[in-house]
């Protein structure tokens, strides 16, 4: 029975740790069913910036916001029943954007691998880049950013950015971009949408023959914001317990090989450091940096309790902080 909570904790540890901090990233959790344009708000947590709009299944026919035909065009989710659609050009440039909280603060130094799921509305008549997320510690509202209810476009530079001039055409498919980036701190909302001023160079024209009436129409889907160690692609997940007890399972505090070279530092809670990697030969995980829970200062065993880890990338530009439990 002891064997079993302890990997249920472990598991469920390790998923919180590697958690979405967007808390409704795919629109499916709503208040109501969308049934004009414009209520992006209907979807909970997320608030619009002019009028976006939110494509739910459960939405009247009537009101040309259902799936899969709706005012944007034709289209299915990218997972679940909902997306937001937005407009970055009618008749002329006009940006819309969607913003959340997320459920806690970015740490400072903290790396995120942040992205969406975005394909252009089949009724567009252009395509475009420069699609992205802006992370900033109060809403873009309550910030005041400029002329965003005159429609104008935010100024301020994302953190995250489709590049300019890598124009997304496919109105079929569902496309995926994501980036890392590392947070300055305190950052608690996400904006999404279009933060370069429209020009040839973003843009393109895809259906000849609509130039009196151009539209540019983004479908938004599964949001995520997510800490990872080192890239968006390497889900190295760090342990928050281990049990060094000599019965050779979970003996080990083990830095997964994805998180490249780095370096570790682990405190009691006095402050004190207990294992130094750089210190450290490396001999119980076939070279990975790894702490048989003793303190490498008097080659006693440490006790029972929560220790606080730093983990730095060798060449200074990353770092990740967390705690461990050990529990024999």
């Amino acid at each position: 029975m002891y064997r079993f909570f302890f990997f249920f904790f472990l598991v469920v540890a390790e998923l919180l740790r590697g958690q979405n901090l967007v808390p409704n990233p795919g629109f499916e959790m709503i208040t109501n069913c969308p049934n004009n344009v414009g209520e992006i708000s209907y979807a909970q947590g997320w608030n619009p910036v002019n009028t976006p709009d939110y494509v739910n299944a459960c939405a009247p026919e009537w009101s040309g916001l259902g799936i899969p035909d709706n005012i944007s065009g034709y289209q299915f989710p990218a997972s679940g029943s909902a997306y937001a659609s937005i407009v970055t050009y009618y008749p002329y440039p006009f940006y819309e954007y969607v913003y959340i909280q997320l459920t806690q603060p970015l740490v400072a130094g903290q790396r995120y691998c942040a992205g969406f799921k975005w394909v252009p509305g089949n009724f567009s008549t252009d395509a475009c880049s420069n699609i992205g997320m802006l992370f900033t510690q109060q809403s873009p509202v309550v910030m005041n950013l400029p002329d965003i209810s005159n429609g104008d476009f935010i100024s301020s530079t994302p953190q995250v950015l489709n590049p300019d001039g890598v124009i997304n055409h496919d109105t079929l498919n569902w496309s995926v971009y994501h980036q890392v980036f590392t947070a300055t701190g305190g950052e608690d909302f996400v904006t999404v949408g279009y933060f370069t001023p429209y020009t040839s160079s973003n843009s393109t024209f895809m259906n000849p023959g609509s130039s009196s009436n151009r539209i540019i129409i983004i479908l938004l889907d599964d949001i995520t914001v997510r800490p990872v160690i080192n890239s968006c692609d390497d889900q190295a997940i760090l342990p928050n317990v281990f049990t060094p007890n000599g019965d050779d399972v979970n003996d080990y505090w083990v830095v997964p090989e994805d998180a490249g070279d780095v370096n570790v530092k682990i405190y009691n809670r006095w402050g004190n450091i207990v294992y130094e990697s750089e210190k450290d030969e490396h001999d119980c995980a076939e070279g990975r940096i790894c702490w048989n829970g003793n303190d490498m200062n008097s080659g006693l065993a440490c006790v029972d309790g929560v220790y606080y880890y730093i983990l730095q990338s060798s060449d200074g530009t990353f770092n990740s902080k967390g705690f461990i439990s050990i529990l024999r």
